[in-house]
């Protein structure tokens, strides 16, 4: 499923979950609202039956 697919809310939770993982690198990051939107529309994401999402690398 691509990021335009998913619903304003999934695309928040997309964006939040690209967050923590640019987070646990191991060095300082510095992001802005921008970078993880481009960086969560260009994975491929599956929403769970539960509602969760994940995205495949």
């Amino acid at each position: 499923m691509k990021y335009s697919e998913l619903s304003p809310e999934d695309q928040r939770n997309a964006v939040s979950q690209v967050l923590i993982a640019i987070t646990q690198s191991d060095h300082e990051v510095w992001v802005t609202q921008a970078d993880l939107e481009y960086e969560a529309a260009n994975l491929d994401w599956i929403k769970n039956p539960d509602g969760t999402l994940e995205f495949e690398m």
